[in-house]
């Protein structure tokens, strides 16, 4: 996936990026290959951003939550990893995720498309 579109948007939405990031940092398992782009996101908003961006660009697009009872390749993932941020206010992110009971898998699915 060319990641370019993700990456400038980061400075102007306000959410942060690394480049092939061990997912075992982020993972309760501890395991995991690296992830091509792997963000943290702050709001809903942004989160909302990130998800049209990626159904926009054909880039796909992966939720980790907080990573417990995952289990992630070695060989890592393609794409965009998003994670929230710890201190975010998560319940408003929370709220649009599981307002029609939906999991954070599904989430790109009920983000205002």
């Amino acid at each position: 996936y060319d990641l370019q579109i993700i990456k400038d948007s980061a400075e102007k939405l306000g959410f942060e990026y690394i480049e092939n990031e061990p997912l075992s940092k982020h993972t309760s398992f501890k395991i995991g290959g690296e992830a091509q782009l792997f963000i943290t996101v702050f709001t809903l908003e942004q989160l909302k951003a990130v998800v049209r961006l990626c159904k926009e660009n054909e880039i796909e697009l992966f939720v980790l939550g907080k990573g417990s009872n995952l289990l992630i390749s070695d060989k890592g993932m393609k794409g965009v990893e998003a994670t929230l941020d710890y201190w975010a206010d998560k319940d408003a992110v929370v709220y649009g995720a599981y307002r029609n009971g939906d999991d954070m898998n599904n989430i790109r699915t009920n983000l205002l498309f």
